[in-house]
């Protein structure tokens, strides 16, 4: 991981995959013992790591992709990470990259505490801290997050590249006098990289709704920015990591004039063309270029439904993606009709054909299931609840009261009033009764009582009268 120097006026202001691998639980600390890099036998069919030598392009394109999987990290990411940092070398003129700034090999890791000289001469010891690193920043409390989005989201390590580098002004994503965008911050060229280079026909990745007020630093000290908005929804669509996918699970050909072709590799020769949103099946483990080409993405072999042909997808074209719902958020209650839409497949409710664009207004406990061409679903249970709450049952209050007790329905919020003045509020503990801490109040004082459901119907208030 380089570090960067701040150069005066940059700123003037500011599921299991084809691999089976599991979550790296490691971080960047100083710890070196047990560094797991069995992953790299994964690419021993490529040829032998030589010392003092690059490996071939889609030897480092394995070496990579194997790491970043076994950690669950998308490898579209480490990829571009790995060229941004060294143009994907471990060694130049037959000797371990160093830069200036004593960055190390492929991943230009500066971190202190870890074995140096396998840094320098082991390729996938180095490529394994790197990895390391990334993975402990994406775990960081501190740094924002996508809303609803999961770690194969390309996305939503927006902020862990950033961290990579370093959270300071000069990778701020904006700039602080003008609220421009920092195309040169550390995390906007490595988003470009994977653009161009591990996607096909200008893919743009989701872009973040940014405002200066997000973030908090002053531009002219070198100190970390502070993240006031810690969590964002974006409305543009998320990229999917091509890589975890299960053998023999449905997935979809996204993109029109998509090739199937005989080999994996961008010969002129095609099986079969495929149109937009096409299932196919999963058919082996992925497979890297034939050719000396330097693509960054990937080979799926995959089968038609039909079992009738077989043959290679580029990963880019390849999606798997629940479909998404709105109108209505999983384990919420509704008092209004909601209207539901989704943007792909056909839909249940409760077991019945529901259309898009349908409306719900009965009270009552619903189970919603969209499913696509490829038989990927999404289930969103609610409940939509009219029925006003009982009133609350108060027991008696004084003006030397400062805790009013009674009952009321369960799991419900009451809250006091004094005229318009919210004096106290508490939940409705399960066995129905609850207890609302207030101030005393004076003598003759009107209490109103009320009870709100979780669906926000509010009762008819109780009067009390100290």
């Amino acid at each position: 991981m380089k570090s960067f120097l701040l150069k005066v006026g940059i700123l003037s202001a500011l599921t299991v995959s084809l691999f089976n691998g599991t979550a790296s639980a490691e971080t960047a600390s100083a710890e070196t013992a047990s560094v797991d890099t069995t992953w790299s036998s994964k690419c021993s069919t490529l040829g032998q790591i030589k010392q003092n030598v690059n490996p071939s392009f889609q030897h480092i394109n394995c070496l990579l992709t194997n790491a970043a999987v076994n950690a669950d990290i998308p490898p579209e990411v480490v990829k571009a990470i790995a060229w941004k940092e060294s143009g994907w070398k471990q060694f130049v003129d037959g000797k371990p990259l160093i830069s200036d700034d004593n960055g190390i090999g492929i991943m230009q890791v500066t971190d202190g505490g870890y074995d140096t000289e396998k840094l320098k001469n082991d390729i996938a010891y180095n490529i394994q801290i790197g990895v390391n690193i990334l993975n402990s920043k994406y775990s960081l409390k501190t740094l924002p997050k996508i809303k609803g989005a999961n770690r194969h989201m390309i996305e939503n390590w927006y902020f862990s590249v950033m961290a990579y580098n370093g959270i300071k002004p000069v990778n701020s994503p904006l700039f602080q006098d003008d609220g421009e965008t920092n195309t040169e911050a550390y995390q906007e060229e490595v988003f470009s990289i994977i653009e161009e280079q591990s996607f096909i026909n200008e893919t743009t990745l989701a872009h973040f709704p940014f405002k200066t007020s997000d973030f908090k630093y002053d531009p002219k000290l070198d100190q970390n920015i502070e993240f006031i908005k810690l969590e964002y929804t974006l409305t543009n669509k998320l990229h999917q990591s091509a890589y975890f996918y299960k053998v023999n699970q449905k997935v979809l050909v996204t993109g029109n004039k998509v090739n199937l072709r005989p080999n994996p590799t961008s010969t002129p020769t095609s099986l079969k063309q495929f149109t937009n949103h096409i299932p196919v099946i999963v058919n082996g483990e992925i497979r890297y270029d034939l050719t000396s080409v330097k693509n960054q993405f990937v080979w799926i072999p995959i089968k038609t439904v039909d079992g009738k042909l077989k043959g290679y997808v580029a990963s880019p074209y390849i999606y798997k993606e629940n479909p998404v719902v709105s109108g209505v958020a999983p384990g919420k209650y509704y008092r209004n009709t909601v209207t539901i839409r989704f943007n792909e497949g056909t839909a249940t409710l409760n077991g019945k054909a529901f259309s898009n664009g349908g409306s719900v207004s009965k009270s009552g406990n619903y189970t919603l299931i969209v499913k696509d061409q490829a038989n990927n679903t999404t289930t969103v249970k609610f409940t939509v609840d009219k029925t006003i709450p009982a009133i609350a049952t108060v027991n008696k209050v004084t003006s030397k009261t400062t805790k009013v007790t009674g009952k009321a329905e369960k799991y419900a919020t009451v809250e006091i009033y004094r005229s318009t003045t919210r004096i106290g509020t508490a939940k409705v503990y399960s066995s129905g009764t609850f207890s609302v801490n207030i101030k005393a109040q004076k003598k003759s004082t009107v209490l109103k009582v009320y009870v709100k459901d979780k669906a926000g119907n509010v009762s008819k208030k109780a009067i009390t009268v100290l």
